[in-house]
């Protein structure tokens, strides 16, 4: 924790049946052109986030997935895509079974929180 104040949510979804996978991707890309990023950036990021996806839906039945838009200490606006599975992660960590979303983005992480279920 950085001490930044926390951002509500700007966009909350679930992913629960393949076309899920489709939209993720669409929205991604929409809110990453919102924020000003280039179109590779936005690109590279929908696809990013389609991979996880697909993995998640594969691996645990889905995932509840949150955007959100941080102002950065340098004045730019930041992407974050919050993805929590809806079942436990095998092994207990997300290891991206595509090398793809390594090469796409600089980090990744998926919370473990119970994401949008009640």
């Amino acid at each position: 924790m950085t001490g930044e104040p926390a951002t509500s949510p700007l966009l909350q979804m679930a992913l629960r049946v393949e076309q899920d996978i489709f939209v993720i991707r669409q929205r991604g890309r929409e809110v990453a052109a919102v924020v000003g990023l280039e179109h590779q950036d936005q690109v590279r990021i929908a696809t990013a986030l389609s991979e996880v996806a697909r993995d998640l839906l594969r691996t645990t039945g889905g995932a509840d997935v949150t955007f959100h838009v941080d102002a950065g200490a340098d004045g730019r606006f930041h992407l974050r895509a919050d993805l929590a599975p809806v079942a436990p992660l095998p092994g207990g960590d997300y290891q991206p079974q595509s090398g793809a979303v390594s090469r796409l983005v600089d980090t990744l992480g998926v919370t473990t929180s119970r994401g949008l279920r009640s």
